[in-house]
């Protein structure tokens, strides 16, 4: 009643502007109302004088003007009275989609920050947006290409990026499958399957992850010509994706074909941003290669990622670079990286790569025995929802803090945990390479326990080949403590593991 009392003081013309912002969702800046709605600066003023509408002002850019979800409601009911509602929700979405398309290009490099910015400030807008093209390509039994069939493709060009950057997994796997379904171009069509494969592995669907890869490389067919560039780099794109794939999953065979496919035809082919993630792909195969003991040469080679991210801003070349140092064994350099890839990734809205900081930077804790900065790690891990995949690491280091406690229970139950969380993901998989992180404190806790066949058990499993090697005096000592079955060895191994975090 009182919404009402104040909209029937408004004259006409503020009706009109009033009714017409109801298509904005979180509201929008004024360049954008002026377009969408006609608006005059005055009446819109005079609508914010009047606490029908809110203004609120941004940092180096223009304010933004938005309403109260339950005035919102009031003024979209008045919009469907008026028989308006589907010519202003068609120019929101005619804005909208223009403003994903002209983002689409500037998602990668210099600049890159700014644009995602402004994408997630209007994140709601392009969600309504494109749920009103999805549903007018519904009730019209539009085919795509049309005009709502090719506004849901190009807005999902960007809410898939934007909703896989900040984990929102649930949301991009949705997005996707919707402009799949629409049948868009070849190519097009290829890289929502590409993407859609990379969603369902971080969301923990590796088989159907790698069938959508699969999907993609039917949906490009050979290539037209050999400068048919369009073709050559979603083609890329989906080789990429695929050798990514293969790295989660450990399946070295497929990792190495897909990389002698790639090795002739990035430099010729590819964008500058595709010869980056090439090295990346190739790093990843070192490390898997090397069972994360890592060489000289592959330190060379993530330096020169990290060199050429710089020009790229690419928000994962701190985090590479500090990865790479951990398993150097150059820990204060790495962790000194970690945090640099934290800022870069909280400024950047990064989710996944904020995780991997805050996961590693833990582990180059433990492995200087600092408990109380694993102990910091662990509660900032704690309080975040997603952690794409890093539970079983997260539950390993918890069993490490609970066995420095003294508390032998704890530790059992969370490395019981990390190794449910490390199960096989395919017929070649098995336990987590770094299984140690959980193992070498549940040895120690078993020796106390006296039940020295599990504790031996324990041992056994961490020399496995698939296993990260331990440091050599470490595993010497475990072989002799396995091979003669003498539990005394194993209390030096404790000992010695001691100040390196492994106990």
């Amino acid at each position: 009643s009182t919404i009402a009392w104040s909209h029937d003081l408004l004259d006409f013309r503020e009706q009109e502007l009033f009714r017409r912002l109801a298509v904005f969702s979180a509201g929008a800046a004024l360049e954008v109302v002026e377009t969408v709605c006609d608006a005059d600066v005055e009446e819109l003023l005079s609508l914010v004088a009047k606490s029908l509408v809110r203004q609120t002002e941004r940092a180096g850019g223009e304010p933004r003007y938005w309403m109260l979800e339950t005035i919102r409601e009031f003024a979209a009911d008045m919009l469907d009275e008026s028989g308006e509602a589907a010519v202003y929700r068609d120019r929101h979405l005619d804005w909208f989609t223009g403003f994903a398309r002209d983002a689409r290009s500037r998602l990668v490099g210099p600049g890159s920050t700014e644009w995602l910015g402004r994408l997630e400030d209007d994140l709601d807008n392009l969600r309504v947006a494109s749920r009103w093209a999805l549903e007018q390509v519904t009730e019209r039994h539009e085919d795509a290409p049309g005009r709502y069939g090719e506004a849901v493709v190009a807005l999902t060009r960007v809410l898939g990026s934007l909703h896989l950057l900040h984990g929102r997994y649930a949301e991009a796997e949705d997005a996707l499958r919707g402009a799949i379904a629409l049948e868009p171009e070849r190519p097009q069509a290829a890289l929502f399957h590409a993407q859609l494969g990379r969603v369902l592995r971080l969301r923990g669907f590796f088989d159907a992850g790698l069938e959508a890869h699969l999907a993609a490389e039917r949906c490009l067919g050979p290539a037209a010509a050999t400068d048919d560039e369009p073709w050559w780099h979603a083609w890329l794109e989906v080789k990429l994706s695929q050798a990514n794939h293969h790295y989660y999953q450990g399946n070295l065979e497929e990792l190495a074909a897909v990389i002698a496919e790639l090795e002739s035809k990035v430099d010729r082919h590819g964008t500058p941003e595709q010869g980056l993630d090439f090295l990346h792909v190739r790093a990843q195969a070192a490390f898997r290669r090397e069972r994360y003991v890592l060489s000289e040469e592959t330190e060379e080679l993530v330096r020169e990622i990290h060199r050429r991210s710089k020009a790229q801003e690419d928000v994962a070349e701190h985090f590479v670079l500090g990865f790479c140092l951990l398993w150097r064994d150059k820990l204060p350099e790495a962790q000194r990286y970690f945090q640099l890839g934290l800022e870069d990734a909280r400024r950047y809205g990064d989710a996944l790569i904020e995780v991997r900081c805050l996961v590693y930077d833990m582990v180059s804790r433990r492995k200087q025995a600092d408990v109380d900065g694993v102990r910091m790690r662990l509660a900032e891990l704690d309080g975040i929802d997603e952690l794409h995949g890093y539970e079983g690491l997260l539950a390993a280091n918890h069993a490490w803090v609970a066995y420095r406690d003294g508390d032998h229970k704890g530790a059992i139950a969370f490395a019981d945990r990390a190794f449910a969380q490390w199960q096989p993901t395919s017929p070649g998989g098995g336990w987590s390479v770094f299984d140690w992180t959980a193992r070498f404190p549940l040895l120690a806790v078993e020796l106390a326990r006296e039940r020295s066949d599990a504790a031996f058990e324990h041992a056994k499993t961490m020399l496995d080949p698939s296993s990260q090697p331990l440091p050599p005096d470490l595993a010497t000592l475990l072989e002799q403590a396995v091979g003669q079955r003498d539990p005394a060895l194993l209390v030096r191994a404790i000992e010695l593991a001691r100040p390196r975090g492994y106990t």
